[in-house]
C-alpha cells in the first residue's frame, strides 16, 4: 500500500480550494507565455544539448533543485525505500542506467517516487527526477517507465530549466501575480520562489523543450538496454484512457505535455532515424 499525498498541506489545498486560484493561474500562464516567447529556436537534435548562452552555473542549478525539491516534497509524500523495496530499487536502477549514457552523466541525479494516484513525471533543476505511484502503477513493463524516466532525463541533461528561466534570478518576477493576488484576497504570500517554481515544472516546458526531451530519450534508451517502444506503448495507452473519457488520472500529464498523437509520430521517427531506418 502506498501513502497519499499530503492534502492537508496548505500549499496545496491553497491551489484547490480557494477562490485566488484563478487569478494565479492565469497570471502563470501569461508570465510563462513570456518566458516561453522570449527562448531561443531549439535545435532538438543538435549535439551538446546542455550548451547555452549565459546559462546558471551547475552549482546554482543544482541549489536551486534542493529548495525547489523542499517545496515539492511538502506537498506530496515521497515513498521511502522500506515502504516498497523493489519498486523504489526498480526506479533507482533504471533511472542511474539511464543516467551513465546521458549527455551529464557527471551531476548527481535524484529520484524519487511521490504517492499519488495521478499519473504523471516531472524534473526539476540540478538532477531532481520525480515519477509518480499512479504512474508506475498505469506502466505494464520496465521500458515504459524507462521511457518516462529518460525523458526526465533528457529535460536535465539539457538544462531545460535554467534555459526555460534563461537566469534563475529572472524567475523571480513570476512572484508578482501571487504578490498581489496574497494582498488583495488578504492573504499572506505563499512562500518563497521555490514553492512557486514547483508548480511551474508541474505546468510543464515548452513544445520544443518537450520534443527534445522525446528525442534525447529515444537516444538514450537506445545505448541502454530498454527498447524505446515503450514510449510508444505508454502514449497510446495513455491517448486510449482519454478516448474513454477516463482523464481523472491522466490529465495532469497529458495537460503539461504536447498532444499525444503528435509526439507519437515525433517519437516514431526519431527511433527510425536512430536506427538508421530512414537512410
Amino acid at each position: 500500500m502506498y501513502r497519499t499525498e499530503n492534502k492537508s498541506d496548505p500549499f496545496w489545498g491553497f491551489l484547490k480550494n480557494n477562490i485566488l486560484v484563478n487569478f494565479i493561474k492565469y497570471s502563470l500562464y501569461a508570465y510563462i507565455a513570456l518566458i516561453l516567447t522570449s527562448c531561443t529556436t531549439v535545435n532538438i537534435k543538435g549535439e551538446h544539448p546542455e550548451k547555452g548562452m549565459d546559462l546558471a552555473s551547475e552549482e546554482d542549478e543544482v541549489k536551486f533543485g534542493y529548495y525547489v525539491d523542499a517545496s515539492i516534497k511538502n506537498g506530496f509524500m515521497v515513498l521511502l525505500p522500506e515502504e516498497n523495496p523493489k519498486v523504489y530499487q526498480k526506479v533507482q536502477e533504471l533511472g542511474q542506467n539511464l543516467v551513465k549514457v546521458c549527455d551529464r552523466p557527471n551531476l548527481k541525479y535524484t529520484f524519487q517516487i511521490l504517492n499519488t494516484d495521478l499519473v504523471n513525471a516531472f524534473a526539476g533543476p540540478g538532477g531532481y527526477v520525480y515519477v509518480t505511484t499512479g504512474l508506475l502503477d498505469f506502466t505494464k513493463n520496465k521500458d515504459e517507465v524507462a521511457g518516462v524516466i529518460a525523458h526526465e532525463i533528457g529535460h536535465v541533461s539539457a538544462k531545460h530549466v535554467v534555459k526555460q528561466f534563461r537566469n534563475i534570478t529572472y524567475a523571480q518576477t513570476l512572484t508578482i501575480p501571487i504578490i498581489i493576488g496574497s494582498t488583495l484576497y488578504g492573504y499572506k504570500v505563499l512562500g518563497d520562489l521555490s514553492q512557486l517554481c514547483a508548480l511551474f515544472f508541474l505546468m510543464g516546458y515548452s513544445r520544443d523543450y518537450e520534443r527534445q526531451a522525446d528525442y534525447l530519450a529515444v537516444k538514450y534508451i537506445l545505448k541502454s538496454t530498454y527498447n524505446p517502444e515503450g514510449m510508444v506503448y505508454f502514449l497510446k495507452r495513455l491517448w486510449e484512457e482519454k478516448e474513454k473519457g477516463n482523464n481523472k488520472r491522466i490529465s495532469v500529464f497529458l495537460s503539461s505535455h504536447p498532444e499525444t498523437q503528435e509526439r507519437i509520430k515525433d517519437i516514431q521517427n526519431y527511433i527510425k532515424e536512430s536506427r538508421g531506418e530512414n537512410k
